[in-house]
């Protein structure tokens, strides 16, 4: 009877021992790939020697063991989350950030609306513009076609750069609202705002890709079109032994001389040569580039002219882009002085022989003047001896210097006077 209550007992112990450590247990694998379960005391068991009731119990403490970790993960995390206190040092250095960067938002704001002003004004430049070439007998189907391309250019430029001004705009408005917030909620914003340019650049670099791979395309074409190309001019013609004398760029052809009158002047009786006009200068002020980017704001041309008796002049046609021109450049006087800057640094100062007041185009919207110049022979040794690099020409609300691309201006035309 003894011997019987003492295994009754010795059963309700191990059971007990059991239960208690299966609170605490937990399931790994070993090196052989074999499930165990380790006590917290360090042993361990192999969990297929359980029997199905630990086993069941066992994967049940487990599974709870699990969740209770999830919680407190989750508490954790709260308590992370909760918002973060910061010094008034701290807050006010993140102001002054805000501040610059509200600066910068506006100054952005500031020059797209410029940008978006300066599309706007080209987009009505050229409406009028087309306008009047249609009234234009003068202009051809060609010159209007290119009238139109440019003018839907416009018009799609002005659009993008309204989009853009309206994004800084809001962009600028909400930079001023983010001074006063609080650091917290600026760092959240400033965290959501990040991560949609990043969605932004993504989708421009793809959108990027896809054109330079289309790009890369395209060229590779080109390049192959241009080989089928070279190869047949290769077998149409032989191969030539390099000349200088031959190559334009060592030895430029001469210009041809060409006269717009040669004979006798029915007034003076004596004989009067006059070459072609060409191009002398042109000008457009820094200020007045985004306005003239198609065209030039002063259209200089010029020829020089010599009669019978010695006497040479520089003849220049000035035309001005602008109906108002009187008012800023006045009266181009008699007397007046046009001043050449040779490249060998000397100067040369000519007098203007004739007053011109200006003449009025409304149909192209321009102001014309012409001024001659009188050339003495010393003033044509001077002028002979080196290139003209800038010209300064003398109105009568002051003067203004333009710079001169074509250098041999006078050199072929004296060239063809001497002649």
């Amino acid at each position: 009877m003894q011997v019987r209550h003492f295994f009754l007992f010795l059963l309700c112990s191990c059971f007990i021992l059991l239960s208690s450590s299966a609170e605490a247990q937990e399931i790994t694998t070993n090196e052989l790939g074999e499930k165990i379960v380790v006590y917290p005391d360090g042993s361990w068991k192999y969990f297929d020697e359980l029997g199905e009731e630990q086993k069941e119990q066992v994967k049940k403490e487990e599974s709870e063991d699990k969740k209770s970790k999830k919680k407190r993960n989750k508490k954790k995390k709260k308590k992370k989350s909760k918002k973060q206190k910061y010094t008034k040092a701290e807050e006010e250095e993140a102001r002054n950030a805000a501040i610059q960067m509200a600066e910068w938002a506006a100054e952005r704001e500031a020059s797209s609306k410029r940008t978006f002003e300066d599309a706007t004004f080209n987009r009505i430049f050229l409406e009028d513009e087309l306008k009047e070439a249609f009234q234009n007998t003068e202009m051809t189907t060609e010159d209007i076609d290119q009238l139109e391309v440019k003018l839907k250019a416009a018009k799609k430029k002005e659009k993008e750069t309204e989009v853009a001004y309206k994004k800084a705009k809001k962009d600028a408005h909400l930079a001023e609202k983010m001074i006063d917030m609080k650091k917290s909620k600026r760092d959240k914003l400033l965290a959501k705002i990040e991560k949609e340019k990043m969605k932004e650049r993504i989708e421009e670099g793809r959108r990027l890709q896809a054109a330079a791979e289309k790009e890369e395309e395209t060229v590779e074409k080109r390049e192959e079109k241009n080989q089928e190309v070279w190869a047949n001019e290769a077998n149409e013609k032989s191969l030539k032994r390099y000349s200088a004398k031959e190559d334009v760029m060592v030895n430029p052809p001469e210009v041809p001389c060409e006269y717009a009158y040669d004979d006798v002047d029915e007034f003076t009786g004596k004989r009067r040569r006059d070459l072609v006009k060409r191009l002398f200068f042109t000008h457009t002020s820094d200020r007045l580039k985004p306005y003239f980017r198609e065209r030039d704001h002063i259209n200089c041309e010029g020829f020089l002219s010599a009669s019978s008796g010695g006497l040479k002049y520089l003849n220049l046609q000035i035309t001005i882009l602008s109906e108002q021109a009187q008012r800023e450049f006045g009266v181009l006087e008699k007397g007046s002085i046009l001043s050449l800057k040779l490249l060998n640094g000397n100067a040369v100062k000519l007098l203007n022989t004739k007053t011109s007041t200006g003449t009025v185009s409304k149909l192209n919207k321009t102001t014309t003047y012409r001024g001659q110049y009188l050339i003495s022979p010393d003033q044509e040794k001077q002028i002979k001896k080196s290139e003209v690099d800038k010209v300064r020409i003398v109105w009568s609300t002051g003067y203004e210097d333009y710079e001169v691309y074509e250098l041999d201006f006078f050199l072929d035309q004296f060239k063809c006077l001497d002649d």
